[in-house]
């Protein structure tokens, strides 16, 4: 599929999906566990960051790694600064400054390997 038929498929169905090399596959749901975890991650990045110019995104902010194509939704992401959006997609950022994930059984050999080599490729 083409960027375009991805974007419209976030608009015909309202879920998140990720998307590489012309493939989207939906967002799997977490645990509690793994919920808790993201949102003390979250509150902590909250309160040390405070009115500075970098603050601190949930997993509905879509990254979109412009050197490897890669459009994710990672658990937490800090942009400082006025917000880069991808040129296809104003809902997409292109440049944060950090990204975490919450490991868990079910991802955590993407998010270590792949999705980890992704990340190390975003300029910023």
């Amino acid at each position: 599929m083409t960027y375009a038929e991805y974007l419209a498929l976030k608009q015909q169905t309202g879920l998140l999906h990720e998307f590489l090399d012309g493939e989207a596959w939906a967002m799997a749901g977490g645990s509690s566990r793994h919920s808790r975890i993201k949102m003390n991650l979250a509150g902590s990045f909250y309160v040390a960051l405070g009115d500075s110019p970098c603050q601190p995104y949930d997993s509905d902010l879509k990254i979109r790694i412009l050197e490897t194509g890669l459009a994710t939704y990672p658990d937490l992401a800090v942009v400082c600064g006025p917000i880069d959006r991808h040129p296809e997609d104003v809902n997409a950022v292109t440049l944060p400054k950090l990204v975490a994930e919450v490991l868990s059984d079910s991802a955590e050999s993407w998010d270590r390997g792949g999705e980890f080599a992704h990340y190390r490729q975003i300029a910023s």
